[in-house]
């Protein structure tokens, strides 16, 4: 072959090899902040490095990394920081501290040289970042920043609002309670009763106050509307008579029919069939429970549960004890079924093993939640006439603001505030409360959806006082001003007794969690 003749293949090959080539993608090779972090990611096995690829995801790399080569890696940015002029790159920088969790390191680097470019953006995932290790004040700080920027960064928003809830709950653990104090809210004594009380407006409002001095087994409660909290004295003589009544209750016959009544109709809903199948039945519920409808205090009381005395389990041969109030029964059994599972549902826990719920506000999600569930399902089969009745009571109503709660796309649903306080037109706390938490959904505070659900009941049984708009900052605030020591010294042990109160909801959450999957923000 001459050398003409060989040099036409060897052309031809070049000519398509170059075209192949130019149709491939360039391959890129890793920044500079990128190959610090691979530099400190060599010993990582084959599994490792296939992880961490390029590091073009600096988060997913640094969770690679262990204590020491995070500390290494962040040496190498300060060495790279300081050869660097301006640029992206500083941007790519301050991004690889917050992702080694320094985001200290960032936020300083804007402050000594601000970038041309998504300062904002990266100081709202500084924000981000100091949240998560529990540097609240520093998050405060950082996305009050971010916001200056950009007034309209939903992360940053969130993170502060968030942020502020958990200083303003530090603040008040930290608080000196007057031991002398002439309201009694020792965290030690027998009883935990927690409250649902209406107020005359119909709000859901607690008082915190409310903790007596004898040893009355965990109840829990709801209060009628229109009545006003009661004493100390008043809740000690409602928990003696309550003793004296159960352990000498012989049901009527028509009590009987009532009861037997308000089973049918629980299980004519699905949300009710699946709780009895969970509790085992009706056999297993009635060996467990003795089930009362009879007159109460004029507390206003409307149900409660607990678990019966020894000396009652003996004469009654239960371990616990439902009662509803013949003046709930009034407003038929459409307000009561709700009001009926949500209170099965606390034995129901109980009987699950979960022996740290004590029937009170710490086995309140999952109460509500099946409380949603059935009067969801009443609601359904009510004519326009009768739901136009029950919708002046204000019981009725609360029940309709929890379930909304629940509801997913709650901002499809209404798109202004203003028109998810029409539906609660029959109570003024009632507005003002759900417009709150329409904020909080709105500004992204909380996941529109399910989830949120617990955020929002959660911050008003521990909020509530016998005005339902006094927050906790809002009490911290009147605790710094008031000159007098009495009045100052009953401030203090309500706010303790919110602290109480916290401690148990939070730990309840973190239960709940860990049984449903569900999580918050």
């Amino acid at each position: 072959m001459t050398r003409k003749a060989l040099f036409l293949p060897v052309l031809s090959f070049a000519f398509f090899f170059q075209a192949w080539a130019q149709d491939q993608p360039p391959t890129q090779s890793p920044s500079p902040v990128a190959r610090i972090f691979l530099n400190q990611l060599k010993g990582l096995d084959a599994a490792g490095r296939k992880a961490a690829g390029t590091c073009e995801d600096l988060r997913r790399c640094a969770g690679l990394m262990s204590k020491e080569a995070r500390e290494a890696a962040r040496n190498e940015l300060f060495r790279l920081e300081g050869r660097t002029k301006g640029g992206g790159l500083l941007t790519e920088i301050s991004q690889g501290f917050i992702a080694l969790g320094f985001p200290q390191d960032a936020v300083r680097m804007l402050r000594m040289s601000p970038f041309d470019s998504g300062g904002g953006q990266m100081l709202s995932q500084a924000a981000g970042e100091f949240h998560n290790q529990g540097k609240y004040d520093l998050a405060m700080a950082a996305a009050q920043e971010a916001l200056k920027i950009d007034p309209s960064d939903e992360a940053a928003l969130a993170v502060l609002r968030l942020s502020e809830r958990k200083v303003h709950k530090r603040e008040i653990a930290s608080l000196p309670v007057k031991k002398d104090s002439s309201v009694d809210a020792g965290p030690d004594d027998g009883a935990k009763a927690q409250a649902f009380v209406f107020s005359q407006a119909g709000a859901a409002s607690q008082d915190a106050s409310r903790r007596s001095a004898w040893p009355l087994p965990p109840t829990e409660v709801y209060h009628m509307p229109g009545t006003k909290p009661p004493s100390t004295w008043d809740t000690i003589v409602t928990g003696v008579g309550s003793l004296w009544k159960v352990y000498n209750h012989e049901p009527t016959p028509q009590e009987r029919a009532v009861i037997d009544g308000l089973k049918m109709k629980l299980n004519s809903l699905p949300s009710g069939k699946d709780l009895v199948r969970e509790m085992g039945g009706w056999d297993r519920i009635d060996k467990e429970v003795y089930f009362m409808v009879t007159e109460m205090s004029n507390d206003g009381t409307a149900a409660y549960v607990r678990p019966m005395t020894p000396w009652e389990v003996k004469k009654k041969g239960k371990n616990f004890v439902l009662a509803i109030n013949k003046k709930l029964m009034e407003d038929g059994p459409e307000t009561v079924m709700p009001v009926f599972g949500h209170e099965l549902q606390h034995v129901a826990d109980k009987l699950s093993g979960h022996a740290e719920y004590d029937l009170a506000v710490t086995s309140e999600h999952g109460a509500h939640l099946r409380q949603s569930h059935l009067f969801q399902q009443v609601d359904k089969g009510l004519s326009p006439e009768r739901r136009k009745e029950l919708e002046k009571k204000p019981a009725w109503l609360y029940q309709k603001w929890v379930t909304s709660m629940w509801e997913d796309r709650l901002l499809k649903l209404y798109p202004k505030k203003e028109d998810y306080q029409k539906v609660f037109q029959g109570s003024k706390n009632l507005q003002y409360v759900a417009g709150l938490a329409y904020d909080d959904i709105y500004k992204k505070a909380v996941k529109d959806g399910s989830p949120q659900v617990m955020y929002h009941v959660s911050d008003l049984y521990a909020n509530a006082t016998h005005e339902p708009e006094v927050t906790e900052s809002g009490l911290l605030a009147k605790i710094k001003a008031e000159k007098n020591p009495v009045k100052r010294g009953r401030l203090e042990s309500l706010l303790k007794e919110l602290r109480e109160m916290r401690r148990d909801i939070f730990r309840m959450d973190d239960s709940y969690r860990a049984r449903t999957g569900q999580t918050l923000p």
